[in-house]
Formats: C-alpha cells, sequence, structure tokens
C-alpha cells in the first residue's frame, strides 16, 4: 500500500461513472477518484514525474506524489482535470498517438468489443480466426477457457475477458488488427464515433500542454513493446515523439510503457530517442537507486490509508 511509501506515482486509465453500455472496462469512478486527491493531497506533496524521482534519490523527507494517466482518454480530460484544478495539483498524461490519427487503438477496440458483445462468443471468434492465422501465430493462437494465462495483467477481469486481453496484447500487429477490424465492421460499430467518444483531441492536449500539465509518450500503436521487432520498435516510438513534437512545440521527456511492459533492447531505444524517464506498472514506490527508465507505479486501486 502507498502508506508506507514516501516517494510514488500513482496512475489511473478511464475515470468516469461505470455503465452497463461500458461494461467492458474498469473505470475509476468520479466520486473515488476525488477521494483520492483529498487523501493524496493531504498526505502528500504532489509533484511532477521528475520532482518525485529526484526527491527520491535525494531522500528527502516528507512524502512524495506523482499522478499520471495513461492513454489520452477524453474521461481524464472531462472528470478528471477540473478535479485536478480544483485540489491545484499538476500531473502527466501519456496519450497514444496512433488516437491522432483517427484510428481507435487496439485494446480499446477490444474494450468497446466487450461492452458490446459477450466474452465467451468473442474468445470463440478469436480461437476460429487466429486458427485461420497459425502462420503467423504458432503456439499462442488459441485461447484456454478454464485457466488465466497471465493473472497479474488483468486483475479486474474473469478468465474470458483477461485471456483474451492478454492473447490480443502479444498477437502480432497484422493479426490483432484484422480480428479487431472484422469484428467492429460485423457488429456495425462505428470508428469514428468510438474515437470522438474515448479519446481526447489533439487540441485538448495542446490545452493540457499550456495550462502546465506533463504530456508524455505512451507510443503510438501501444504494442507490447517487448514483443515487436527491431524496426517496428524504433519506428513506433520515433513517431510517438515525432507526433507530439509536431503538436506542442516540444520534446515528450517521460514514456509510458504500454501495459507495463519493456526489455533492455526497449529501454534502450527509449533513452536513445532522448526520453529522460519511462514508467511501468511494477507497484511499488520509488527508490533512491532507481533506474530512470523502469520507475514503478502503483495502481489506482492502491489508494487509501491502511486497512
Amino acid at each position: 500500500m502507498i502508506t508506507r511509501e514516501n516517494h510514488i506515482i500513482v496512475n489511473y486509465h478511464y475515470v468516469e461513472d461505470p455503465h452497463p453500455s461500458r461494461r467492458g472496462i474498469h473505470p475509476c469512478p468520479i466520486a473515488r477518484f476525488e477521494r483520492h486527491l483529498a487523501y493524496l493531497s493531504e498526505n502528500f506533496r504532489i509533484v511532477s514525474v521528475e520532482e518525485v524521482v529526484r526527491a527520491a534519490r535525494e531522500s528527502r523527507g516528507g512524502a512524495w506524489a506523482a499522478i499520471t494517466f495513461d492513454d489520452g482518454l477524453r474521461d481524464q480530460y472531462t472528470n478528471a482535470v477540473p478535479l485536478l484544478k480544483k485540489y491545484g495539483v499538476t500531473a502527466a498524461f501519456f496519450p497514444i498517438t496512433l488516437a491522432l490519427t483517427g484510428t481507435v487503438p487496439p485494446t480499446h477496440k477490444l474494450h468497446i468489443l466487450l461492452s458490446a458483445s459477450e466474452a465467451d462468443v468473442l474468445v470463440d471468434l478469436w480461437n476460429e480466426y487466429a486458427g485461420l492465422q497459425r502462420r503467423e501465430m504458432g503456439a499462442q493462437d488459441i485461447i484456454p477457457k478454464d485457466r488465466y494465462i497471465l493473472r497479474k495483467s488483468h486483475q479486474h477481469d474473469d478468465v474470458l475477458p483477461a485471456n483474451l486481453k492478454a492473447a490480443i496484447a502479444r498477437a502480432p500487429r497484422s493479426v490483432k488488427n484484422g480480428f479487431l477490424d472484422t469484428t467492429f465492421k460485423n457488429l456495425g460499430i462505428s470508428e469514428e464515433s468510438a474515437l470522438r467518444e474515448l479519446f481526447m483531441s489533439e487540441e485538448e492536449l495542446a490545452t493540457l500542454s499550456r495550462e502546465g500539465f506533463t504530456i508524455g509518450s505512451h507510443s503510438h500503436g501501444h504494442d507490447a513493446l517487448d514483443s515487436v521487432s527491431s524496426d517496428l520498435l524504433r519506428q513506433d516510438i520515433r513517431e510517438s515523439k515525432r507526433r507530439l513534437e509536431n503538436l506542442l512545440g516540444v520534446s515528450p521527456t517521460v514514456f509510458s510503457y504500454p501495459y507495463g511492459r519493456y526489455s533492455p533492447e526497449t529501454r534502450g531505444v527509449v533513452q536513445k530517442e532522448g526520453f529522460c524517464y519511462a514508467v511501468t506498472t511494477d507497484r511499488r514506490g520509488i527508490t533512491a537507486g532507481e533506474d530512470s527508465y523502469s520507475i514503478p507505479r502503483f495502481d489506482a486501486n492502491d489508494v487509501g490509508p491502511p486497512r
């Protein structure tokens, strides 16, 4: 729990009230988010990612915290930002730049599909589709229904949606995009409408930057960067950085690994491309000797007093 730490980062994704039409996501309700802000403001000095890392390295007294948001979701802008301003605290936002090109990232297409259809139906469709792509998929084609593939990665989900998310995250880009695009069309879901509903616009991101919030990179395509080719890895990180530079007029300095997954090669490319820090999903406090490219973050569910 964060109460045992003096230097922390807390990460959020969706910040909205649950609704039956969006059952495929697991949001932090707005009132709970405000309670988190009240708790963090009372017990920590809330600063930037860079500042909390420096405070840990210098063993500064007191408790220090940073707040981050992955994906660049529109509910973060409409629901979280007004509360951040109310409490007078800063935060860092890590948009997926693919969403700025008119395309819903694969992870969020899956969230939409899980809201529109039953998980067992989608697993059957995936198993059928992956079976036809066996040459590219290898041994990663069939999703089991009786056990978790990766229990740690999808802590809020039952076995079927958890396994579907894990399988799609590690699948080759061509296979997962083919499956998601096909299923989107078959269910009659408008990608354009979904994009407007889910993601911040370029102007909203630029507004946050002008208002002093940090805008970092969460990659371009939101692939698991420890499982893509070296060429795709470099292209993805460079494209995300380029788009943010063009939009904001400054280079992003903080990177957030999609799914928290990275390898020594991923770390090296992030560093080479000029990022000063990279954050993970390791749920612990920051130590004095923390590596700049594997900074841990607590999950929103870790916020609160001791039980």
